[in-house]
């Protein structure tokens, strides 16, 4: 039987004043995401919502729509994944966005990690730099630094320029390159690695970039197209979590959070 990450969970206890959040129609359906994860006794840290409330979808979304171009570097290997509508879709020059829970679900799971002084934080799968700027704000003011990669070529260069263009003061606090998550290296370990591409277990290169307390979520299950028909393509994430000593095996490492999710495969080199 798999592992389950309690529900009980350290999450800062602060109400957030609405007041400070932006006037937007996206802050207002970020409100309502927490409110929905509230009522399956899902709480979720301010500062996840401010940060998510303050990356607004709809100017990045025009962002992208303005720079629509066909991805250059598909390999053929991949048209094996083309049954997937949302990797056909990023073969075109496309982009895909997940459902808001599944970002602040995310965010939440990382908020530990991501509240050490001066964390470095790993965005594997970066594609339109949403949460890689949600990661930026979050990490900010500590003097953090989020480090975004894509195996293509298209998608870090959407998200380096939604973040110049709609969050420039972002810019700062993130680097981009195009990486493929399974075969990464670093010279530094990271505080949070985030991976928003459906793997078939743990990729071990990253867990091996964890400082201790590092945590890792990432979506594991089978690598299927999202509107298959296979009973397992939802699974919640997957979570690992280092303990304080260097070198030691993770202190916990199975499923949490409280929806189930199906990202686009975390595509091999």
């Amino acid at each position: 039987m798999m592992p389950q990450m309690p529900l009980a969970k350290q999450v800062r206890d602060t109400h957030a004043d609405e007041k400070t959040l932006p006037e937007t129609a996206h802050a207002q359906k970020v409100l309502a995401t927490r409110a929905e994860l509230l009522r399956d006794n899902w709480p979720v840290d301010d500062d996840v919502v401010h940060a998510m409330a303050g990356v607004d979808l709809n100017a990045i979304f025009q962002c992208l729509e303005r720079n629509r171009a066909k991805e250059p570097a598909w390999k053929p290997a991949y048209a094996k994944y083309l049954d997937d509508s949302r990797v056909a879709h990023l073969e075109q020059g496309g982009y895909v966005f997940e459902n808001l829970s599944v970002y602040m679900v995310l965010l939440q799971l990382l908020s530990p990690a991501l509240h050490h002084p001066g964390a470095r934080v790993l965005d594997v799968g970066c594609g339109t730099g949403f949460l890689t700027a949600a990661l930026a704000t979050m990490i900010a003011e500590r003097s953090g630094h989020v480090e975004a990669i894509d195996i293509f070529q298209r998608q870090v260069e959407h998200a380096e320029r939604d973040i110049r263009e709609c969050l420039p003061h972002l810019l700062p606090f993130c680097s981009f390159q195009v990486a493929n998550g399974w075969e990464y290296r670093c010279e530094e370990c990271f505080d949070a690695i985030a991976v928003a591409a459906q793997c078939d277990h743990p990729p071990e290169n990253l867990v091996r970039l964890l400082k201790p307390n590092g945590i890792l979520v990432c979506p594991v299950g089978p690598v299927v197209p999202i509107d298959s028909k296979h009973p397992g393509r939802f699974q919640p994430y997957w979570m690992v979590k280092m303990g304080p000593v260097a070198g030691a095996a993770p202190a916990f490492s199975g499923r949490a959070g409280p929806i189930s999710v199906n990202f686009l495969p975390l595509l091999p080199p």
